[in-house]
């Protein structure tokens, strides 16, 4: 084989296996501030502004419930293509699957947000709770009661 040949195969193979195209990287996630070991903790991990921040399975890139908690929980959410994802925790404390609001919708139960944005009038942006992956990432969120 020619010498041009295998230096260009190698330049392949290292292409090939070294590329960085279809990347993928871990969010771990620290959750703080948890009041209570009662209920479950929700977290809806959203790719883009559609419907954030109201979770569900059906809007958003990926949903984890985490049951048995204690004062802190440590969350990872594998294999995510580089890109901008926000969070949004609740805790269910009353074990009814959704996170109980006041009249004027301020959550009653424990919630948090990536970025630890704590909302003052209306639910925090995506862009401003999105956090920017583009390589494994640590965050941690403190909960809000």
């Amino acid at each position: 084989m020619n010498s041009h040949v295998i230096i260009l195969l190698i330049i392949m193979l290292f292409m090939l296996f070294s590329g960085d195209v279809s990347a993928q990287h871990n969010l771990g996630v620290h959750i703080d501030n948890i009041h209570s070991q009662q209920g479950k903790l929700y977290l809806g991990l959203f790719d883009t502004d559609v419907h954030f921040p109201h979770a569900g399975k059906e809007r958003t890139a990926l949903t984890m419930e985490l049951d048995g908690i204690q004062n802190t929980a440590y969350i990872v959410f594998s294999n995510l293509p580089p890109g901008k994802y926000a969070l949004a925790v609740y805790q269910d404390i009353n074990g009814d699957n959704k996170c109980n609001t006041n009249a004027i919708g301020y959550p009653k139960e424990p919630f948090g947000f990536s970025n630890n944005i704590r909302p003052v009038l209306s639910a925090p942006s995506f862009s401003k709770t999105a956090v920017h992956l583009d390589m494994d990432t640590q965050i941690r969120i403190k909960l809000i009661k």
